[in-house]
């Protein structure tokens, strides 16, 4: 293992609920590795082999994965599996596992106080969630980003693209009615992901809350990604797909 890596801890990504699928490497806040996986969404017999590529590179083996970080979605129903799958297999490895939504993390890099993360979905929808800081809507959180605490207003769901201007309005609205500054912010993933892979932002967005909590390490369930929909509520939990 290079010299650099003994003292920091070294944390391992994937993400792979979006429509392309990408990893990433960290020792410390030091990117050492960051690729995308073909053209399209990977399984995880897809991802292992260039999981395992980046870590040869850079002289790491699986056991020298500190913390796993692995996208709970919302997305692709196979890939979010497919990235859990490949967690546990981290988790046996050693590792400690942290599942992130990918909209949460997005929140990395927000510059507002009300922010709408989204990102496509299908032809007509978006996946969809609300956030405003802490200090705004008075509501205690633990979710930090961008140098503050946020709450979740609105939890991930698919809306029609035309309609994410009416989505924001309606969520907002409770602030605006108490008096607070409501100006909001929309983040869309295709334009991030164009900067950064979705891997890195999940990994930014992590890192950044270890070092909110003291830089030790932590581990956070694998807990579901909830996406709610006109016909159906999605679950999706330790690498199943529950319908109902």
């Amino acid at each position: 293992m290079h010299s650099r890596e003994k003292d920091r801890c070294i944390v391992g990504v994937v993400e792979s609920s979006w429509k392309r699928s990408s990893i990433a490497v960290y020792s410390g806040t030091e990117l050492l590795h960051s690729e995308w996986i073909g053209q399209e969404l990977c399984s995880s017999a897809s991802i292992f082999p260039a999981f395992s590529a980046a870590l040869r590179n850079l002289s790491l083996r699986p056991a020298d994965i500190d913390l796993f970080i692995v996208s709970q979605g919302p997305g692709s129903f196979t890939g979010v599996r497919s990235g859990i799958a490949f967690a546990q297999g981290m988790k046996l490895a050693g590792a400690q596992v942290c599942g992130v939504s990918l909209l949460s993390a997005m929140l990395d890099q927000a510059t507002s106080d009300c922010v709408c993360c989204h990102y496509i979905a299908n032809k007509t929808e978006h996946y969809v969630a609300a956030y405003a800081s802490s200090h705004l809507c008075g509501r205690d959180s633990t979710l930090f980003a961008a140098g503050r605490y946020w709450s979740e207003l609105a939890a991930p769901e698919t809306v029609e693209a035309s309609e994410l201007g009416n989505f924001a309005e309606r969520v907002f609205a409770p602030l605006s009615s108490a008096g607070s500054d409501t100006e909001w912010q929309f983040l869309q993933g295709e334009q991030l992901f164009g900067q950064l892979t979705p891997a890195q932002i999940l990994g930014q967005a992590v890192i950044a809350r270890m070092q909110e909590a003291g830089g030790s390490l932590f581990h956070l369930p694998l807990q579901p990604c909830y996406v709610k929909r006109v016909r159906a509520l999605t679950l999706i939990e330790r690498g199943k797909v529950y319908s109902g």
